[in-house]
Parts: C-alpha cells; structure tokens; sequence
C-alpha cells in the first residue's frame, strides 16, 4: 500500500538581531559608495602631455617675468601657469600663454615647438601677443578638438605656406584670431572648407595682397569678420550675401575697388558695417535700407558718389553711428 507523508511547514529559526555596529557599517560603506559614485575623481596630468608642454618649454628663451617658473618636472602639469586640466580625465584642454599686462606679465620669446601636436583633448589655444615665431603649423591639423585659437601677434610669416592648410583640418574651431602674424599666403580657393563651426574669424593686419578668397562665402556660421589692413583688393564679392548670421564686418583700410554690393542687403543680422578707406566707387544701394539691426555704418574716405535719400535708412531705427564722410 501507498503511504502519504503529510507536509509540515519547518518552524522558523528563532531571529538573531543584527548587531548596531554592524548596521552602522553597513549604512557608512553605502554612503561612501554613493559619494565615489557621484563625485569626479581628480588625476593629476597626463605623463605624455606634461612632457609635451616642457618640450614646449624648451623652445621658450626669454621669459623675463618667469611666467613658466611652475613649470617643472615633479609638479602636476595642472597647477602649472596657463594650464588648464579636466578634472576627470587630467587631459590639458586650455593652454593660456597670453600675458596680463595688468599683473605686471610680459611676454615670452622664442620658438614654438612641434611637441604640442601631443595635446590632443586641447580645446583652447591662446599665444597671442608673445615674441614667438615657427616655420610652419603643421602640428597643429593634429589638435581635432580645438574650439578657440589665437595666435595674433606671433611671427607666422615663416608658415605662410601652409597656415590655412593646417587650420582647415580643424572641424570643430569656432574662433581663430590671427591678426598681425605677418601672414602673405592666403589660397583664392580650397577643395574642400572644413571650418564649419566657425564663428569668428579675424585675419586683419596682415600681408595678404590678394583678392578676397571665395572659400570665405562657405563659412555659413561666421557671425565676426575682420579682413581689415591686409592688402586685400580688387572687387567685395557678390558671395558675401550668404553669410546670413553676420553680424559685423570689417574690410576697412584695404584696395577694395568697384561698388558696394547689393547683396549685403540680404545680411539682415548686420550691426556693424567698415569700409572705411577703401576705393569703392558708385552709388550707395538701397539695400542697405533693410538692414533693421545696424548699428554702426563707416564707409568714410572711399570714392562713392550719387544721392543719399530716405530710402537708404528706411528700416536702420538702431542706427547709432554713421560716417560717410570724405566721398562724393
């Protein structure tokens, strides 16, 4: 015959109380857990890119105001002068070398070495107004994640030759000042315009002798341009009206010759307006008229001529400054 075991629940263990310091461990390790979690974690500098910066170093021989002085070996590279790290990664991504006149800094001379090529994540490069000089800017096509770049008053007249071959490879620059680096290369055309992001550019004061080149009229972002004191000649392209966000424009102190184009009607964005001593000639368009957000209109010391009417300031309410003196 079959037996059948009835099932019976087990009793249950009699409860053992947690001891309070055991409990209190516990609650402690969650919470340290949870800050760890939440909290970057700080790392000194990248070993390559901190021997990247004292190879830069090297190349620097005058330094009068020992603006680099931090800059040594055993020192984490992101307390030095100028360097500026991610707080997570420890990657440099700001190298500010220009000098605060205010703070009684001076500028530093000599070469820029290649080495910076090394500082990848670099997102700001700023060498402005330093006696610095190179024979070429090759190593800088390397630096992809740059966003802002100046280099105005440094010697690049010896990089002429391929300046804007290794800006161009730069996708991600937003601002490139260039102003006074004895520049006298500039191409009338590229292949291919990989600025794209570009929003400021300023290359005034420079040796250029040329034309203005037509690969500017691709940069749709561009809201600054200053090709001021750069020998530019020759007509303002038509081109010009399709930097829709402009919003100030300076071609003032060059050759340029012929009309002021019609189509700088189309830059509704406009609030400034330079093309002070130039050789433009003709009448003034009408289209300036729609520009509703000017503010500032020069074009003083050109050979313009024709009438001036109401038509020309018909929709200019912002208009604070207007010069067109010394025309015809």
């Amino acid at each position: 015959c079959t037996h059948q075991i009835a099932s019976w629940p087990l009793a249950p263990e009699p409860h053992t109380p947690v001891p309070r310091h055991y409990s209190f461990g516990l609650w402690l390790t969650s919470i340290l857990l949870f800050t760890a979690a939440t909290t970057p974690t700080t790392k000194g500098c990248v070993e390559g890119e901190r021997d990247a910066l004292l190879d830069f170093k090297t190349g620097i021989v005058k330094d009068p105001s020992s603006r680099l002085s931090s800059w040594r070996g055993r020192v984490d590279c992101c307390r030095w002068s100028g360097v500026v790290c991610d707080d997570t990664t420890g990657h440099v991504v700001e190298l500010n070398l220009n000098p605060d006149y205010l703070n009684n800094e001076t500028s530093i001379g000599g070469e820029i070495r290649p080495s910076l090529l090394l500082l990848t994540h670099l997102e700001r490069l700023n060498l402005s107004h330093n006696d610095l000089s190179t024979d070429g800017l090759h190593w800088l096509s390397r630096l992809t994640s740059l966003r802002y770049l100046d280099m105005s008053f440094v010697n690049l007249s010896m990089a002429s030759h391929d300046w804007l071959q290794a800006v161009n490879m730069l996708s991600s620059l937003e601002e490139l000042h260039l102003h006074d680096c004895g520049l006298t290369d500039i191409p009338s055309s590229l292949s291919h315009v990989n600025l794209t992001a570009l929003a400021t550019l300023d290359i005034s004061d420079n040796l250029f002798n040329s034309t203005i080149p037509k690969w500017l009229w691709k940069l749709h972002r561009l809201s600054y341009l200053d090709l001021s004191f750069s020998m530019f000649h020759g007509a303002i392209p038509a081109g010009i009206g399709n930097l829709a966000d402009l919003r100030e424009l300076h071609l003032s102190d060059n050759s340029l010759s012929g009309p002021v184009p019609t189509e700088i009607g189309n830059l509704n964005s406009l609030e400034l307006i330079n093309l002070t001593n130039n050789l433009l000639s003709g009448s003034l368009p009408t289209e300036i008229g729609k520009l509703s957000n000017l503010n500032i209109l020069s074009l003083s010391s050109n050979s313009l001529e024709g009438t001036v009417s109401e038509l020309h300031f018909a929709r200019l309410t912002k208009l604070s400054e207007l010069d067109l003196s010394e025309n015809s």
